[in-house]
């Protein structure tokens, strides 16, 4: 239990991590040139928190149902399947799992931008999980 709550821990500090990053990035009076050196900090706590987050349902999954599941749509669709997450966050997940490998595996400007228009559906759905009980 100890192991769950930690890994829980990680990944809401992520995520405080990624809203800071998406205020400041939201900010309007920020220079240009600086605006872009904000897309990198965004993309990178959007890729931080998107690896805690399937880390701690990995854990969750392990932990309350003693299923051990080793990728991260391995693991959304398991929590799918055990009732954690509803059909659209399932799908949500999947659709940010394409856009995490977007970026990690080749940078691309203009997919990079498209993530920063996009962050704050995928803070939403990060928050979905946040939000699961522990206690059990």
């Amino acid at each position: 239990m100890e192991k769950l709550i930690y890994k829980h821990q990680k990944f809401t500090q992520s995520l405080q991590a990624l809203e800071r990053s998406i205020k400041i990035f939201s900010r309007t009076d920020i220079d240009s040139d600086i605006r872009e050196s904000l897309v990198a900090s965004l993309i990178k706590h959007f890729e931080m928190c998107y690896e805690a987050s399937w880390k701690f349902l990995k854990f969750y999954i392990e932990a309350r149902y003693t299923e051990v599941v080793d990728s991260p749509k391995k693991v959304f669709r398991q929590c799918f399947a055990l009732g954690l997450l509803s059909e659209e966050t399932t799908k949500e997940l999947l659709d940010i799992t394409e856009a995490r490998n977007g970026t990690t595996h080749d940078y691309d400007e203009e997919n990079a931008h498209e993530i920063c228009r996009r962050v704050n559906d995928y803070f939403a759905t990060f928050k979905k999980i946040a939000d699961l009980p522990i206690d059990f």
